[in-house]
């Protein structure tokens, strides 16, 4: 559950400009705040060592511009309101055209090309920055962030994560064993044998257009993304997927706590695929819904994050 920090901008930083609304082309520049003013918000730098170019998609970091173009080896950092940024999220794409879009891996927003967005597997990073700004208190300002492959995953990445509070629950996660090689190729959904025929699933994830592998499904997400994209397109709720989604129900808390009970006891936390992302992230990462003893993390005082793709 994430927390909505509200607050105001300190007078230093009122006038500053913001990046383009275009996507912006990070040589190696920082965007939105002066690097004086950056020493006193929260940033997130993202830092690219694949070898070629990425595009960064971002949603709901204010002012800061939805696609960012990076170069191989440059980096980028956002621009983070001092009042704080709930429920933020960033992504890598590639093989994208000129304005960051119809990209080869990462592109599950539209505009969708004609043959559809792709499976939303993306490597995520979801941070909510907490109040830094005119009026809070520092020293008890808490950021959280997850790194969530609850849908699947493309490429791999690291986050390193420092606070200026000592706080043990502020952890650095290394991703760096996400391969479509190692997505998993026979698992088990057959919800403990009641559907047979997925038994032996592939979930590697292939662009609708190109037929391409992009990344890895989820057992979830490969029983619910569209049949146009791969997936077998269930509910989260149907039989079939209900024990590999674990969905909440809003108006039905006892259907929810009840669903939650029956999926710890299996089949999704002791999947092939959870399996895999608990040992390539080191346990530092959602793998699936019910995953917070892995995937919830936490810094206090002014916090910086660090993600690097293709660490």
């Amino acid at each position: 559950m994430r927390i909505s920090w509200t607050g105001v901008f300190t007078a230093a930083l009122v006038g500053l400009a913001l990046a383009a609304a275009s996507p912006a082309d990070a040589g190696g520049s920082t965007g939105g705040y002066s690097p004086i003013a950056a020493q006193k918000v929260n940033s997130l730098t993202v830092k690219n060592k694949c070898g070629y170019k990425i595009w960064m998609q971002q949603q709901n970091i204010t002012g800061a511009p939805d696609i960012v173009k990076i170069k191989k080896g440059k980096s980028y950092t956002y621009s983070i309101d001092p009042a704080g940024v709930p429920s933020a999220r960033v992504w890598p794409k590639v093989g994208c055209d000129g304005d960051g879009q119809n990209c080869e891996i990462g592109q599950t927003l539209p505009p969708c090309p004609a043959a559809g967005c792709q499976p939303a597997i993306d490597s995520l990073v979801e941070p909510t920055f907490a109040c830094v700004g005119h009026g809070c208190d520092v020293s008890k300002a808490v950021t959280f962030y997850d790194i969530s492959q609850v849908d699947g995953y493309t490429l791999p990445f690291k986050l390193k994560a420092s606070g200026t509070v000592d706080n043990d629950a502020c952890v650095n996660v290394n991703c760096n064993r996400f391969s479509n090689s190692a997505c998993p190729k026979k698992a088990d959904l057959s919800s403990n044998g009641k559907y047979p025929q997925y038994k032996k699933v592939n979930l590697k994830a292939r662009d609708p257009a190109t037929n391409d592998v992009i990344g890895c499904f989820s057992p979830c997400e490969k029983l619910t993304a569209g049949t146009s994209v791969g997936g077998f397109g269930y509910k989260a709720d149907d039989d079939q997927a209900i024990l590999y989604c674990c969905p909440s129900f809003k108006d039905d808390p006892d259907r929810t706590q009840a669903v939650k009970k029956a999926c710890k006891k299996g089949p999704v936390p002791d999947s092939d695929y959870v399996s895999f992302v608990h040992k390539a992230c080191r346990k530092n990462a959602y793998a699936w819904a019910y995953d917070d003893v892995n995937g919830n993390h936490s810094c206090t005082g002014y916090v910086k994050l660090k993600m690097t793709v293709c660490p």
